[in-house]
């Protein structure tokens, strides 16, 4: 995207930044300004949107792994209002999500693993919901007589902005647990709070965007001894539509009505160029060189990243390479994180591999972007070898990363049950896997048979820990037909059927 800078302008944001707290910007001290930058506000692009329906209205919105998340106010209050999973390039609904109790919300914002959004009525409550829709946490935001509004994550803390009326408003910096951290009066400069954001690329103390319905326009604030408006954009918003949400995307700004009266929203230029995140990923083998035996084994191995700004979050992940020069599906992640920039994160975690991977010269690698997207901004790997040779002791059938898990990182569990999964592909030519699912550490066989009951194959007998196996079955010696499979754990004793077409 093209963005018009002139020397002057550089020069004086390299000055303002310098003097300024990141973390803090109430401990600046002095007036700052800021030069004008053109673009702020500019329509780059529209997608479609619909009408929210009768007494319905769109309020917050934000960005979450490439998708638009756009809140619907549902009438009446005592039924929940929705978010909307929507595609940035086409407008389609993705998904329609019931957020997990009832009233009205209206200014939300992305943490890099769940949404925050704040409900103005029936109740004043800042809630932190998943991308599906559940409950993590919640807290009152105690800011009686006003009633908070927006809200804007940093990477750290939330900004609440409260409206008492459109000349009494403050704006208040939360930690996530609801600790009031500061807050500051900021009267009608600012107006009515509906919804913010915050902006990496913008001059530190000006990184806070929010949307006003009473002046139906966009500000960027630079907050500092006091609140100030740096930049106001009007709103594309025509009476008797109101401005409501904003997003950033990580380079732009996204924008709603409430009523969506022109039946669009808009993609604005922030007026900043976005500066790529710097991010940097290690993995170092506990015990190299790694030769894994032919009956499978594992390897221990310390993975970090380092994020050295000024993404608020990105996602991580690990793959395996095959000799043949192939990958496997990720086996750690993806897991989006959001760590504080400068932070190091480092975990130790253990990779088992199959008895099913042929031999050869294999490599481990780790990656982290802004999304589950290849190419990656960082990636690391090392090399290990799984031998021809037969190995000892009970054989390894799945290729689990395991160990300490990534902050938001759900870490696989034993199944709740025993299960014979089946056959995929089923008809097959001329192998097929078998997948089955252990509660517990059991002993187990796997058996194939034709259909007189002649037994063509044992593929499992032995003592298999609890979780998901997977067994591969090669018919190439075969000829076509039915065969059964027989799967005995424990007390447990199922069949099943698959056809070999050659």
């Amino acid at each position: 995207m093209y963005r018009l800078f002139v020397f002057t302008a550089i020069a004086l944001f390299t000055l303002v930044c310098t003097s300024m707290a990141v973390d803090d910007p109430a401990a600046t001290s002095g007036q700052t300004i800021y030069s004008e930058m053109d673009a702020f506000g500019d329509v780059l692009g529209t997608i479609p949107s619909v009408n929210p329906g009768p007494s319905n209205a769109w309020v917050g919105m934000t960005w979450a792994n490439g998708e638009l998340i756009e809140f619907k106010n549902v009438y009446p209050s005592t039924v929940p209002s929705q978010f909307l999973r929507i595609n940035p390039t086409t407008g389609a609904i993705i998904a329609t999500v019931n957020l997990p109790f009832n009233g009205y919300v209206i200014g939300a914002s992305f943490d890099g693993t769940n949404l925050w959004v704040v409900q103005w009525s029936p109740l004043n409550v800042v809630y932190r919901v998943s991308l599906t829709g559940a409950l993590v946490s919640q807290f009152s935001p105690n800011v009686s007589p006003y009633s908070a509004r927006s809200c804007a994550w940093d990477g750290t803390n939330l900004w609440v902005g409260c409206d008492q009326s459109s000349g009494l408003t403050k704006l208040v910096k939360f930690s996530p647990t609801g600790t009031n951290l500061q807050e500051w009066a900021t009267g009608s400069a600012v107006g009515w709070y509906m919804d913010a954001e915050w902006d990496p690329f913008a001059p530190a103390g000006g990184n806070l965007i929010v949307v006003d319905n009473v002046g139906n326009e966009l500000l960027r604030l630079n907050v500092g001894v006091s609140v100030t408006v740096a930049e106001m954009h009007a709103s594309q918003a025509v009476s008797p539509d109101v401005a409501e949400g904003v997003a950033f995307d990580g380079d732009n700004l996204w924008h709603n009505g409430a009523y969506a009266s022109l039946g669009v929203i808009w993609k604005l230029d922030d007026g900043f160029a976005s500066t790529p995140p710097d991010l940097q990923v290690t993995m170092v083998p506990v015990n190299p060189p790694i030769m894994v035996p032919a009956g499978g084994g594992s390897f221990s191995f310390n993975a970090s990243v380092v994020n050295n700004g000024p993404a608020s979050a990105f996602t991580v992940w690990a793959r395996i390479k095959y000799p043949d020069g192939t990958y496997t599906a990720p086996t750690l992640g993806p897991v989006t994180i959001n760590p504080p920039v400068g932070t190091t994160i480092t975990r130790l975690r253990n990779q088992s591999i199959p008895a099913s991977y042929p031999s050869g010269a294999y490599t481990y690698l780790g990656y982290a972007n802004t999304s589950y997207t290849y190419p990656a901004i960082d990636s690391a790997s090392f090399p290990f070898t799984k031998s021809a040779v037969a190995g000892t002791g009970p054989m390894v059938w799945d290729a689990v990363c395991s160990g300490e898990p990534f902050p938001g990182e759900v870490m696989v569990s034993a199944p709740a049950s025993f299960n014979l999964i089946g056959a995929y592909p089923n008809p097959f030519n001329p192998s097929t896997t078998i997948s089955f699912t252990l509660p517990e550490a059991q002993r187990v066989t796997l058996n194939v048979f034709d259909i007189s009951g002649r037994q063509v194959a044992q593929l499992v007998n032995g003592q298999r820990d609890a979780g998901t196996h997977r067994v591969n079955f090669d018919g190439s010696n075969l000829s076509s037909g039915v065969y059964l499979y027989t799967l005995s754990a424990g007390q447990n004793l199922t069949t099943g059927k698959m056809a070999l077409v050659k």
